[in-house]
């Protein structure tokens, strides 16, 4: 957990249960939350989208 909580400590700390459910369930993590988006991206983290990266996989 501390992995995980290493990704979101310094984006929002209430955000880390998401990203341990995608990272459990091996899924991809769909939110709205633009600071979250950035701020797991910028460490590696390519089990996130938003609206965007849908509309251009559609």
């Amino acid at each position: 957990m501390k992995i995980i909580n290493g990704l979101t400590e310094d984006i929002d700390v209430k955000d880390v249960s998401f990203v341990a459910l995608t990272v459990e369930t091996g899924g991809v993590l769909w939110t709205g939350d633009k600071k979250l988006y950035k701020g797991l991206k910028e460490r590696g983290f390519d089990e996130v989208v938003n609206l965007n990266d849908l509309e251009e996989i559609l």
